[in-house]
């Protein structure tokens, strides 16, 4: 649901209802909405930039097995985001 709502898929776009709906299904280990928590604070889609919390929804997906998380971890400290940069990473 919180995909309809931040892609206007069938609904009206809705960045604050997608925020609510990811952030339920995250407190329960959905690993693709933490992800798409961590897309939304990365890219300051609906919310203000904080990577942070863009990290940290990404280490939660992760840790979930979710490879997309782990590869924008992955960039995230190659190019310096919000972590102090790391080349070898």
């Amino acid at each position: 649901l919180g995909y309809a709502y931040e892609n206007a898929v069938g609904v009206d776009q809705d960045f604050r209802r997608a925020k609510d709906n990811y952030t339920e299904a995250a407190a329960y280990n959905h690993s693709l909405s933490c992800y798409n928590l961590g897309l939304m604070y990365e890219n300051g889609r609906g919310v203000a930039i904080n990577m942070a919390k863009a990290k940290e929804y990404y280490q939660q997906a992760a840790e979930l097995g979710n490879s997309f998380a782990m590869n924008s971890i992955g960039s995230m400290f190659h190019y310096g985001k919000g972590t102090q940069k790391n080349s070898a990473a």
